[in-house]
């Protein structure tokens, strides 16, 4: 019987101390990405509420939930409302990048860790990477069917809906 007490109180320490840890990790990684954006981020970057509030057009960055974020780079760009904008069952072609997050600056010469824009495809085999099964082709994606990435569907709604009820 005090066998069965005894793991019962380890399994309890166990959850107690496990989940300590664990639920610091998301808000400390959130407040460097943050610190990021509004200080070594070029531009720099300030939240949309800060953005709004001014009288000054300052480049800002949303945040959806808790887990994504989003600059416009051409936000105040003042041909923008004439392009074309995708909606929800549009099918539209992804040319990407993917990044490992370093807290610094991401420039037109950093190496993506994986993409599909064909303009990489030689640096990427300069490094040693094997791209004979990797497709450099842009990738086709139905806005709000489907996932390109797991995640990134409900994201883009979420943001689809934020942007045409506050932006358009």
């Amino acid at each position: 019987m005090s066998k069965i007490r005894f793991h019962i109180l380890l399994a309890a320490l166990l959850v107690v101390t496990g989940c300590g840890e664990d639920d610091k990790v998301l808000p400390e990684q959130q407040q460097q990405f943050e610190s990021f954006l509004s200080g070594s981020h070029q531009p720099r970057l300030v939240t949309e509420q800060e953005a709004m509030s001014s009288d000054e057009d300052l480049d800002f960055y949303s945040t959806f939930g808790r887990w994504s974020y989003r600059y416009i780079y051409h936000y105040y760009d003042s041909e923008r409302q004439t392009r074309p904008e995708a909606e929800i069952g549009d099918e539209v072609d992804l040319v990407f990048w993917v990044y490992l997050f370093e807290n610094r600056a991401i420039t037109a010469s950093t190496m993506p860790i994986y993409t599909n824009d064909r303009k990489w495809a030689e640096k990427l085999q300069e490094q040693g990477l094997d791209t004979k099964y990797w497709s450099f082709e842009p990738r086709p994606v139905r806005v709000g069917g489907g996932s390109f990435v797991e995640g990134v569907n409900c994201r883009c709604r979420a943001a689809a809906r934020k942007i045409r009820s506050k932006y358009i």
